[in-house]
């Protein structure tokens, strides 16, 4: 029998698997116990909007000791990048709440923990064997070219470096111990010995072993202790250091699972300063940890000396390159020994970056990155794939300039991405096929491989149907829901059975009630326990209705809880029932308000909310996705205020405390405005956008401190003076250089819009862009962005009529923000949607 019931049955097993992988292979780094630390503290990290002032953290310190009026002694915060401060205060019981004020602060972007992260290797029995690792990348041919330059620094984050041993004395220059806060980064575990020694221990001096580069210097700087663990902060100030002191490649054998807003802006200092940043992906047999997975850092997963993928490499999108990482051997304090892991391996990628750097002095950090990439052995499927980046290093071919064959094209067209796109898994909640309604399923592969894909259906009834399908690299499926599951409330979940990543979304057309019109939603990529809803109204003229899917084979508790403009709140549980959907209409609950939502299951769940409405003569509706936390930043790409339009900035603080809200508008030549908003505790708050900027084009940041708010956009038009409608979309969490999106049609009555924002204020964007459909790319484009602007591209002039989904990419790196929007005349149904696209 394929499926159980019981407490952990689950409607979409494949789901169930990769969970149960990610608590399997979960494990620490060491084996070892960790001692209780001998004092307890908390530990907290602050971003400031710009570089901080004396004066702000002044008012920081002054903050804290107001808060907590028994503070003993204590040093301050600690600036630990020009925006970014550490305060190590004691345990104290009240954290959340002096938390809370400090998001507050008018100067704060964010506020986190100070996360642990710990070596990313396992250690093996210390003995001598050959060093194999070496010729599996071509070491020896590169050596052929350079052993490696003096001139080069390679900064080592870990535990430290024993200057002292025989194969790294004299090649060490000053570092720092960021554990002790002293200028001695002697190693006290072993592993960033053992680290220094595979990228850069001398070489051809008749002792011991041998570095990826011979003569590189290294730099040690000490982040974790005796017991190879750390804090976020400590690495976030290594990596300054490291910087800030002539360092021109950075190693990280390292990670946690935790991202942190503090590691992200480190990373971007070391890599505006011009340096290499290599880092371990780590040990879980899951995804790619951090700071591996930050952007600027080249991740690199760990072979067998069979070139297959070791069984504790994590891997995903994040990944960019392998390198041997079983069995390595190299110094240790004392003598010399093997270690496995993505600890190991990472280094061998360092040292090459090295040799690069000796071979090609005027190389920048991008060029570094890119001759490793275009000089790696490919592996596993043709291209990029998720279990080996793009190949296993080789430092010949990339010190040489030797590339591999040019990868395929997947389906025509100039195209060649730098990194995979889409997820495994998407569960989209609502959907009718009812009287009516029309309702379909857009399914984009954006790759260059196929995609096995599962669909599975499932209604309120608890009926279940599951299809099969093949989609071709670079094309387009689209699924009509009414012939295959009619007249039913309908869930779905669509997965690629064989890893490769898919974009999904779902449009629904509608002539009902009184309502006609359509909308479009993008699936949601996972399960959560708390979904957030910024927009809702429940006043003449306007149905809102929540709607949840819960996928297991047991009931599911659910709690709704409905925020309005003046602070009330309203409660409201239920029981899901067991593989099915729940549908709310929030008018029975909450009549006539402005209304956040928020809702909350006992497991994870799949919640969205969609809206019908008559407005001001316009009739139609909208339907978005929930979030499943609060961000401190959100971005909108499109925005018009113009004449037939009303737009709307729908923001909702659902902490304790009020929150600011700091909104940017920009415009399509590069100016902008700024605004502030109190958003009350616990409340919603609404800007007409029409009234901060009339009768422009326009795009939306919001930025808010403490733990962040919810943001949607909502628009009302009457297109062309004769299609009437609205679409609703939430924001965008961060600029990101890749994009897709499953929906869009250019046939007859339709005309379908792509907004690409440059949020750069510095940078040209230069953006290149396919067109795919249902055999494959049809063509590519290639467009730039100034600085700070905004464009809108029509695909009708583009492509031929017809089903088409978009991909694009930022060729030269500078992350954007894209949507899509689409105005309609269906079979007398007018209206129009706006999704924001999948990064």
């Amino acid at each position: 029998m394929r499926f159980q019931n019981g407490y952990g049955g689950m409607l979409f097993p494949a789901l169930l698997f990769s969970f149960l992988l990610v608590f399997m292979f979960a494990v620490p780094a060491f084996s070892a116990d960790l001692p209780e630390p001998p004092a307890r503290e908390a530990r907290i990290l602050l971003g400031f909007k710009q570089a901080a002032t004396q004066a702000e953290l002044t008012s920081l310190r002054t903050a804290i000791e107001g808060l907590l009026s028994a503070l003993p002694e204590w040093e301050g915060p600690e600036l630990l990048l020009p925006n970014v401060a550490r305060i190590r205060l004691p345990d104290i019981p009240d954290l959340p709440r002096l938390k809370e004020l400090l998001g507050s602060l008018p100067f704060a972007s964010f506020v986190e923990d100070d996360h642990v992260v710990s070596a990313s290797a396992t250690p093996n029995d210390p003995r001598y064997s050959e060093q194999w690792h070496l010729p599996s990348v071509s070491a020896p041919q590169a050596w052929d070219i350079t052993t490696g330059s003096s001139d080069v620094t390679i900064a080592v984050i870990d535990t430290g470096v024993n200057y002292n041993h025989q194969d790294l004395q004299g090649k060490c220059v000053a570092g720092y111990n960021f554990v002790d806060r002293s200028t001695d980064a002697m190693d006290d575990h072993g592993h960033g010995t053992h680290v220094a020694g595979i990228a850069a221990a001398t070489g051809n001096n008749s002792t011991g072993v041998t570095g990826a580069d011979w003569n590189a210097r290294i730099m040690p700087i000490k982040v974790l202790d005796s017991q190879g663990s750390g804090y976020d902060s400590d690495v976030a100030a290594g990596i300054r250091y490291a910087a800030d002191n002539g360092a021109e490649v950075i190693n990280m054998s390292l990670g946690s699972s935790e991202y942190s807003y503090t590691l992200s802006e480190a990373v971007n200092y070391a890599f505006n300063k011009g340096l290499v940043i290599v880092a371990a992906a780590g040990n879980e047999a899951s995804s790619v940890s951090y700071p591996a997975a930050c952007d600027h850092v080249i991740a690199v997963g760990a072979l067998e000396s069979s070139d297959s993928l070791a069984y504790f490499s994590n891997r995903g999108s994040a990944l960019d390159l392998t390198a041997p990482g079983v069995s390595i051997l190299s110094t240790i304090p004392g003598g010399y020994g093997k270690m496995s892991g993505t600890s190991m391996a990472s280094p061998v990628v360092a040292g090459c970056a090295s040799l690069v750097l000796a071979a090609h002095p005027g190389y920048v950090s991008s060029q570094v990155e890119q001759a490793l990439k275009n000089g790696a052995t490919d592996l596993g499927s043709p291209g990029f794939d998720t279990n080996y980046g793009y190949g296993k290093v080789n430092a010949y071919a990339a010190v040489s300039g030797e590339q591999p064959a040019p990868v395929p094209d997947p389906g025509g067209g100039d195209w060649n991405p730098p990194e995979p796109g889409g997820e495994t898994v998407w569960y989209l909640a609502e959907g009718y096929t009812g009287s009516g309604f029309n309702t379909y399923v857009l399914v984009q592969n954006p790759n260059a491989e196929a995609a096995q894909l599962r669909a599975e259906y499932v209604d309120t009834r608890g009926s279940y149907l599951e299809e099969y399908y093949s989609l071709g690299g670079g094309c387009r499926l689209t699924l009509n829901l009414n012939a295959i599951f009619p007249d039913s409330e309908v869930s779905t979940c669509i997965s690629s059975l064989n890893d490769v990543g898919i974009v999904v979304e779902r449009s629904m057309y509608f002539n009902c009630a009184g309502h006609d019109g359509g909308h479009c939603t993008p699936g949601s990529p996972g399960l959560s326990d708390t979904w957030y809803f910024a927009e809702g109204y429940t006043g003449p003229g306007f149905d809102e209705y929540i709607l949840v899917l819960n996928p297991w084979f047991s009931s599911n508790q659910m709690r709704l809880t409905l925020y309005d403009a003046a602070g009330g709140e309203q409660t409201y549980d239920y029981w899901l029932l067991p593989a099915s959907r729940l549908t709310v209409h929030v008018n029975d609950l909450a009549p006539g308000k402005d209304v956040s939502a928020k809702v909350e299951t006992g497991y994870g769940a799949v919640a969205e909310r969609a809206m019908y409405f008559d407005y001001a003569g316009r009739r139609g509706g909208h339907c978005t996705k929930g979030s499943p936390s609060p961000s401190t930043t959100w971005f909108f790409a499109e925005g018009y205020t113009g004449p037939g339009f009303d737009e709307w900035l729908l923001l909702y603080n659902p902490s304790s405390s009020d929150r600011t809200a700091t909104v940017t508008y920009r415009f399509t030549d590069g100016a902008q405005m700024q605004a502030n908003y109190i958003v009350r505790a616990r409340s919603r708050f609404s800007v007409h956008v029409n009234d901060e900027a009339p009768d422009r084009e326009v795009a939306i940041k919001v930025d808010s401190g403490g733990e962040g708010l919810l943001a949607e956009r909502s628009m009302y038009f009457n297109y062309r003076g004769i299609w009437g409608g609205g679409h609703c979309t939430e924001g965008a969490r961060y600029p990101a250089q890749r994009w897709d999106l499953a929906e869009g049609y250019t046939g007859p009555g339709f005309e379908t819009w792509i907004l690409i924002q440059n949020t750069s204020p510095y940078e040209a964007a230069e953006i290149r862009m396919a067109f795919m459909g249902g055999a494959g790319i049809a063509s590519t484009r290639t467009y730039q962005l100034t600085p700070g602007s905004r464009t809108t591209i029509y695909l009708n002039d583009i492509t031929a009529p017809g089903d088409v989904s978009v991909s694009l990419y930022s060729a030269n790196g500078v992350p954007v923000i894209v949507e899509r929007a689409m105005y309609f005349n269906y079979n007398g149904i007018t209206g129009g949607s706006a999704s924001m696209g999948t990064d």
